[in-house]
């Protein structure tokens, strides 16, 4: 007999947590389309809230892959509210530091210890492999929650919600959490899509064995860094501008290629980062081209609302992505709980979000700037004036990323 999706996941996400206590039979319903961090963790809020949930996920089998994240202590805060902290705190999570240093020579520009980010901040810099989050959140919302299968083709200010199949839906809140290329939000809003920034990243996870530190190397146009996970493993990514032809998405290059171009411009580069590439395998590698969206006013109407990159795609150069995701979530289940009404706790929900979404937005693009700087006295300064920063300024420049309260 073959098992049902959802028995595939619960085999695959073993141990759940807590679930939640049955909801009342007149609990107002909520339909969240996405089942990524945003889209879970949503669901976990604002059944929270004491909404009746149910994610709708385009994918047969939620599977376990992936690569890494960093998720910041913004995102740590987040997710305890949430309930979902206890893996990290369990152990085996790495904590990392923010170190950047001089890609040929690999040398240390700067550098901000798990120690000293938990003394301002309360929490490290926790490093995970986006299936061990994923998993987690799964494991707090119950998989019983999450209907696999279901692509969304639009959704509408009353709630509706249209499946590619053609069955259609209602609820009295939606929350389009399904990413850059949001079917819910194209419905709504209608505002074209996300914009190529010209950037391509290249991402792998590998075996490793040995400990390296956490790090990012600088370079002249191009960005390396490394991400120790748990079990031995390593996350590593590149980031540089390629021409506007190759920037684009479209079909994808044969990775064998594409990994034996990685190790030629890389390869003069400090170790272990040749090592590292040399070590990977063709088929782990991961190659996005990187888009955004220029910082909104507007996220949805009526029953509808939109989360995470649904709402804000952004660069990730802050490392913002899925904890500026965590804290909408956080913020979403908070204001229908203060207000009482959905579509006035959805409306109070944008209000406190999309000041701050703006703000990572223009951030992120910042960061994507300065530090893919193509001019090598540009970066040579950039590399100066960073190293000779006191470290209780750079920590002070963070407050407003990773410092601000949550709702």
């Amino acid at each position: 007999m073959t098992a049902s999706p959802l028995t595939v996941v619960r085999r695959m996400w073993p141990s759940p947590l807590l679930g939640y206590s049955p909801v009342s039979p007149t609990a107002p319903s909520a339909l969240v389309v996405g089942a990524g961090v945003g889209g879970l963790a949503a669901a976990i809020a604002t059944a929270e809230a004491g909404f009746d949930v149910e994610v709708l996920e385009r994918a047969e089998l939620l599977s376990p892959i992936g690569a890494g994240l960093s998720v910041w202590p913004n995102g740590v805060r987040a997710l305890r509210r949430l309930r979902v902290a206890d893996w990290i705190d369990a152990g085996g999570t790495p904590f990392g530091d923010a170190g950047i240093h001089r890609g040929r020579e690999g040398t240390l520009i700067a550098s901000t210890s798990p120690e000293q980010l938990r003394a301002r901040y309360g929490e490290p810099i926790a490093l995970v492999h986006r299936a061990e989050l994923l998993g987690a959140l799964i494991e707090r919302l119950g998989a019983e929650r999450v209907r696999l299968g279901s692509p969304v083709r639009s959704a509408s200010a009353d709630g509706t919600v249209r499946l590619e199949s053609g069955e259609e839906l209602r609820a009295e809140i939606v929350v389009g959490a399904d990413g850059i290329d949001s079917a819910v939000r194209d419905s709504l809003l209608g505002d074209g899509p996300a914009e190529p920034s010209g950037i391509v990243a290249y991402r792998a996870v590998l075996g490793w064995g040995s400990a390296l530190p956490a790090g990012e190397y600088w370079g002249v146009g191009e960005v390396f860094g490394l991400v120790p996970l748990s079990d031995g493993r390593l996350y590593w990514y590149a980031a540089f501008r390629e021409d506007e032809h190759d920037a684009r998405e479209g079909p994808p290059p044969d990775p064998g290629q594409l990994l034996a171009r990685l190790r030629e411009r890389f390869g003069s580069w400090a170790q272990p980062i040749p090592a590292v590439l040399q070590a990977t395998s063709p088929s782990a590698l991961l190659r996005h081209p990187l888009r955004d969206r220029p910082p909104g006013k507007r996220w949805g109407a009526g029953r509808v609302t939109l989360l995470g990159d649904a709402a804000h795609p952004m660069l990730p150069f802050l490392g913002q992505g899925a904890c500026c995701a965590l804290e909408d979530a956080v913020a979403l289940g908070e204001s229908l709980i203060a207000a009482g009404e959905p579509e006035r706790g959805l409306r109070e929900y944008e209000r406190l979000r999309i000041p701050r979404a703006r703000m990572l937005v223009k951030r992120s693009r910042s960061a994507a700037r300065a530090a893919l700087l193509a001019r090598p006295f540009l970066a040579g300064l950039r590399d100066d004036l960073l190293g000779s920063t006191p470290a209780a300024l750079r920590l002070r420049q963070l407050d407003r990323v990773i410092g601000s309260p949550l709702p």
